[in-house]
């Protein structure tokens, strides 16, 4: 039947069209959708600066490399360590800032006993000061660009000095056991404390376990009375190049918190990270927390259930090593919300502690709300001029 095989055949065309319309269709929807739908985002890099180290009191020049070069061991590059401090003409006394009287230059005891009667801004010794000086040379002969300079102890206090001045020559601060951060306002009791980190009471602090596995600095104990003599010796060397008495007593005196708060707030602002240890007894992690001018005046805190100082500890350093990465990825997350327009904001302070894996709970939750107390952000940051 012709007129029967002709409607077949036209069912079987209708039925094509069909199909290649609704073909049509979608390749239409999905070139809409490739033409409004955002793109996808930029896998960045971070881009890692060279680490620079000082380690503080008893690191010269030779310690301090060889720390330098653990970390290059780590996959970073690194710039050479610092000379030594010129110790031939030390400048003495230390400048004391407050809002009262200004800028004035006092004997160390004279800087003791103001502290607890004025509104200290900043107390600083000369040494530091020429010490930042040096740091910022150092760095401009370098010519490496900005650096992720670790500073620990008292070493901390020139950086943040240096990174005041020159914020253009520093990428990041990482501060190790920083001295000087806390205003001491109760002096007699600050002393005592600091008695106290010269000897033992109560729970016994344990030896860091010495060997090629756990410690980069001392693979193996001295065990010959010469061999004991020869490391006292080195250490006795090492203090005295690094600065000697000098040096730990501006440890005990300054007090430079709102001087890193008046760097954040600045323009080129480092990131800024530290690690405390909860068995320092000098620099203990709620001190220092609760004498942060704001919570955004650092970016992270490490705490670490150990006592005062890196003391070669491989595990210590490969954490140090990770802190930096995280600053780098916090970096470039900055930089992606400010090319958006937006503002960059931190989350809370106490999300931002970090602990070693041996750091009781009990000490955690206690540390969280001490971080949970510190102001978010303040707006009267007083220009010091150094």
């Amino acid at each position: 039947m012709p007129g029967l095989e002709h409607s077949e055949h036209r069912i079987e065309q209708d039925d094509t069209i069909s199909i290649d319309y609704t073909a049509l269709q979608a390749d239409a929807q999905r070139e809409v959708e490739a033409q409004t739908a955002p793109p996808a985002p930029e896998v960045v890099t971070p881009e890692r600066s060279p680490i620079s180290f000082a380690g503080g009191m008893g690191h010269n020049q030779e310690r301090n490399q060889r720390i330098t070069d653990h970390f290059r061991s780590l996959g970073h590059e690194a710039v050479e360590a610092m000379p030594n401090p010129d110790l031939r003409d030390v400048p003495e006394g230390y400048r004391v800032v407050s809002a009262e009287a200004g800028s004035q230059i006092m004997r160390r005891r004279n800087s003791y006993l103001e502290t607890a009667k004025l509104d200290t801004i900043l107390i600083s010794s000369l040494q530091q000061e020429e010490r930042a000086k040096e740091l910022i040379a150092h760095l401009e002969r370098q010519e490496k660009g900005p650096v992720t300079h670790i500073a620990q102890s008292a070493d901390a206090q020139n950086a943040i000095l240096a990174a005041y001045q020159r914020p253009d020559l520093f990428d990041k601060l990482v501060l190790l056991f920083p001295s000087g951060m806390v205003k001491k306002q109760v002096r007699t009791e600050y002393m005592r404390q600091v008695a106290q980190s010269f000897r033992r009471r109560g729970e016994k602090i344990p030896k860091p376990v010495v060997g090629p596995d756990t410690n980069f600095e001392t693979p193996t104990s001295p065990n010959s009375l010469r061999e004991r003599f020869q490391s006292a010796r080195e250490k006795k060397l090492a203090q005295k190049e690094s600065g000697g008495y000098t040096v730990a007593a501006s440890a005990i005196s300054a007090y430079s918190s709102r001087l890193l708060s008046g760097m954040r707030h600045g323009e080129q602002a480092p990131g800024v990270a530290m690690v405390l240890g909860t068995r320092d007894k000098m620099m203990k992690p709620d001190r220092i927390l609760e004498s942060l001018i704001s919570a955004n005046d650092v970016d992270y805190v490490l705490v670490t259930n150990t006592s005062h100082g890196l003391r070669g500890d491989k595990g210590l350093a490969d954490e140090v090593s990770g802190l930096v990465n995280r600053l780098d990825t916090l970096k470039v997350e900055r930089q992606a919300a400010q090319s958006r327009g937006e503002t960059f904001t931190l989350p809370p302070l106490r999300e931002r502690l970090l602990f070693m894996p041996d750091v009781p709970e009990s000490e955690r939750e206690r540390l969280r709300a001490i971080a949970n107390a510190v102001p978010a952000e303040v707006s009267d940051i007083p220009k010091i001029e150094i």
